[in-house]
């Protein structure tokens, strides 16, 4: 993103791959997964799964890994949201590596494997096939490919719930083990961590893992600080707070999507060419509530908390909402009993759902930007 009006460009990348110096807190990940990777330069094939909840840096970690290796390895990048088909996930990785050759050496191998030519779109009809023999297919495949593959497959969640998935994988482990294949493929699976915990244990241990965390507060101002230096900019908010990067710290709950999408809104509002200031980032706190809404305030609503009696008690409690920290009794004055006792029930599926936590009968939202966003909504 380009400021125009200060003549620079943004150094955060909301919803691309962020380059290693930008991955604060996550080096020693990626140090262990590039690691790993050597192995396959053997002959051997290894897995690694990195967990981490949505917005935790999985996807944009797999990807700077898939751009930090593209000379040396062939890469491969799968998306499987929402897709849980063994049979189309083994085609789709079959027909992505077979298209990493020309179009000539593409045919041919197609013509060895299936006995004729085929067409991308042909390759569907020995899906059955693909899925039962898949070492095979690999291993025939990377006969041909003159450096190892990184096979990236990216938000497993609905596939590796099922049990027909976790057993296949478990059983082309078993086959690529105990056999004399030579599969120089690295595959770097995402997921959630409860989503692995639901797997078996046989299933887990296949993986060397990589679980990502929240960043803790001196890695978000780490993050900050060398970020707006590549633009030759520092933070100066006057006599607002003791701790420039206290605003930034408060309210990214160090999450990576939201350290990227409050850095990027922050730098849009920039005034000055060498400076933020407090007005910036409140605006860029402003901005940044309007994507929270659309990428978790309004789905978790629409999946646990529509309901006619909420939507009528909402109007009376959003200005309660809006506080930093919020007790049950404060709702007394503008709720009936019978709506008191509704409220606490969404409350507590509210701290199921972590959205808020409880302590000593105060809750607090888990994120302060939800309660900017309700100050907004006023």
């Amino acid at each position: 993103m380009f400021n125009e009006y200060i003549g620079k460009y943004s150094p955060f990348s909301h919803n691309t791959p962020v380059n290693y110096d930008s991955h604060t807190g996550r080096q020693k990940t990626i140090k262990r997964i590039l690691k790993q990777t050597q192995k396959i330069k053997e002959g051997k094939t290894q897995h690694h799964i990195i967990t981490g909840k949505t917005g935790y840096g999985k996807t944009s970690t797999s990807q700077y890994i898939e751009e930090h290796l593209s000379t040396q390895l062939h890469t491969v990048y799968t998306l499987n949201k929402n897709n849980d088909s063994l049979e189309d996930l083994c085609v789709e990785i079959i027909e992505t590596l077979l298209n990493l050759f020309p179009q000539r050496i593409n045919n041919a191998i197609k013509t060895n494997m299936f006995g004729q030519t085929l067409t991308t779109n042909d390759l569907a009809k020995y899906s059955e096939d693909i899925t039962k023999y898949f070492p095979s297919y690999l291993e025939y495949i990377c006969k041909y490919l003159k450096k190892p593959t990184l096979l990236i497959i990216d938000d497993t969640d609905d596939l590796i719930k099922q049990k027909t998935f976790t057993d296949w994988y478990e059983s082309i482990n078993e086959t690529i083990t105990n056999h004399t294949y030579k599969i120089p493929i690295f595959f770097l699976l995402t997921c959630q961590k409860e989503s692995l915990k639901q797997t078996p244990e046989t299933f887990q241990k296949i993986f060397q893992t990589s679980h990502l965390d929240k960043l803790k507060p001196e890695e978000v101002e780490e993050f900050y600080t060398e970020a707006f230096q590549t633009v030759n900019m520092e933070i100066d908010t006057g006599n607002w707070e003791d701790n420039p990067y206290k605003s930034f710290v408060n309210f990214t709950s160090g999450i990576p999507w939201l350290m990227q999408t409050i850095g990027e809104k922050v730098f849009s509002h920039a005034h000055y060419p060498d400076k933020i200031t407090q007005y910036d980032i409140d605006q860029g706190l402003i901005d940044t509530t309007e994507i929270l809404y659309y990428k978790e305030i309004q789905p978790l609503y629409k999946k646990h908390f529509q309901d006619p009696i909420f939507d009528k008690i909402y109007p009376k409690i959003i200005k309660t909402l809006a506080l930093d920290s919020f007790k049950i009794t404060d709702f007394k004055e503008q709720l009936t009993t019978d709506e008191l006792i509704f409220l606490e029930e969404y409350l507590n599926k509210a701290e199921k759902l972590e959205l808020i936590k409880q302590e000593k009968n105060t809750y607090h939202f888990t994120n302060r930007l939800y309660s900017v966003y309700f100050t907004n909504q006023q």
